[in-house]
Formats: C-alpha cells, sequence, structure tokens
C-alpha cells in the first residue's frame, strides 16, 4: 500500500466522501489534494503531517505505513552507511534502491524512522567498537540548539554540496556555523551543517546478533525513502 492508498483511506475513514469534500474542509486547492491522493503530485512532510492531524491518524502510518502507536514496527531498520577503520563515514550511494539494503530489527522505541550504521573496524573505539550497529532516527533531521554535544550523523555543505560527517556539534565563531568535533581526525571548524541525525543507541555485536535471531518482521519490504520525503540521504 502507497502514501496515496493510505491518504484515501484515512479520508474515508473520517468521514469525508469525496476528495473534493476533503480539499474544502482542509483550505486544499482540490487540484492539489486529489493530485497527492491520486499519486500524481509530490507530497511534502508539511503536507503529510497536516493530513495526518486532520484524519485523526499517526504521522507514521500515513508517512510510512508503521503503525507505531501499537506499538509494532512493521517495517526493519535500513542500512544507511558504514564506519570504516579511517573513522571515516561511508554513506549508501544514492543509486542503491532500498529494497537491495540490507534490514535490520528495529529498536523498541515510538514514533522513529530509523537507520543503522555499521561500524567496520576501529575507526569509532571508545564509542563504538567493531561490529557494532549504530541506530539513528532518520525523522529527526535538523540541526537544533539541543543537538550541541550530542553524537550525530551530519551533511555539512561547502560549496554548494553536500558532505557526510559524523561527530559533535559545537557552535562555531558565527551564528548558524558549526564546529564539528570527529573521534579519531580533526576537528572541522564553522561549518554550515544541512542535517543532523543523532545517534540513538550503539548495539554491540553480540547483542545484534541476537536481536537479528529473534527478530521476524512481517513486512520485508524497505523503507524506501529516497526523493519522496525530508529525509538526509548523507
Amino acid at each position: 500500500m502507497e502514501i496515496f492508498d493510505r491518504l484515501k483511506m484515512a479520508r474515508q475513514n473520517a468521514g469525508h466522501a469525496t476528495a473534493k469534500d476533503a480539499a474544502q474542509r482542509l483550505g486544499v486547492p482540490y487540484g492539489t489534494y486529489s493530485g497527492h491522493e491520486s499519486g500524481t503530485r509530490g507530497i511534502k512532510k508539511e503536507d503529510i503531517e497536516r493530513y495526518a492531524k486532520a484524519f485523526d491518524v499517526s504521522l507514521s502510518w500515513l508517512a510510512f505505513g508503521l503503525d507505531l502507536q501499537t506499538g509494532d514496527l512493521a517495517r526493519p531498520a535500513r542500512f544507511v552507511g558504514t564506519v570504516k577503520a579511517d573513522g571515516v563515514f561511508y554513506p549508501v550511494s544514492p543509486d542503491i534502491r532500498g529494497d537491495d539494503l540490507e534490514k535490520y530489527p528495529p529498536l523498541p522505541l515510538r514514533r522513529t524512522v530509523q537507520g543503522v550504521v555499521l561500524v567496520d573496524g576501529h575507526g569509532l573505539k571508545g564509542f563504538a567498537e567493531d561490529k557494532s550497529l549504530i541506530y539513528l532516527d532518520l525523522l529527526d533531521n535538523e540541526m537544533a540548539e539541543n543537538k550541541i554535544g550530542t553524537p550525530c550523523f551530519m551533511t555539512y555543505v561547502t560549496d554548494q554540496t553536500d558532505y557526510p560527517a559524523m561527530g559533535y556539534p559545537y557552535p562555531g565563531a558565527s551564528s548558524g556555523k558549526y564546529n564539528i568535533e570527529r573521534l579519531l581526525l580533526p576537528t572541522m571548524r564553522d561549518m554550515i551543517i544541512h542535517t543532523a541525525v543523532p545517534v540513538m543507541a550503539i548495539v554491540p555485536y553480540y547483542t545484534a546478533l541476537k536481536l537479528k535471531e529473534f527478530y521476524k518482521p512481517k513486512d520485508q519490504t524497505s523503507l524506501n525513502l529516497k526523493n519522496k520525503f525530508d529525509i538526509p540521504r548523507f
């Protein structure tokens, strides 16, 4: 079931007989709403949030098909990249479809869409050991004051191009710029951070094996989010 199918279902369950009726109640142009419900028009994050609130459904279900209200994580966490022995974060190529990526068991946390970074080597020694899994909340991706000093996977902007980094953001010399402190690499100073995804948990290798052993997802379909929502691609 795609997002436009869930949108139609939510609209009908909320008592709106037609798309035109719903558009009028929401104050949205009919062409815009009908395009969202038919799947012929791209849908932005703020539109999804508006529809979820208006139709009284969870944002996670409408956007991703995750029934987090009941604690049922219908989809696995998706692999987003690797930190290798040099301490550098290597994200998944944007050319690889989500269906082709390895799946990981999700952590039992509500209102999250989870990604996993694999530690391959001792590049994060003292923070995350070799073969650990680092879990991220992909929905929480905006740089904010409460992330100062928090370990994050980030994208920073240089010459209008985004580059990935893992570290701790701290205020830079001027407003809107940050220093990125890294574990085994030099501090990057006065960077413009585009996205900052916080680390939710670090799962050691042995525990990760146990999680995977007992996890049996109901739906193996991957979270193929690329080019659909405002979620960092690193």
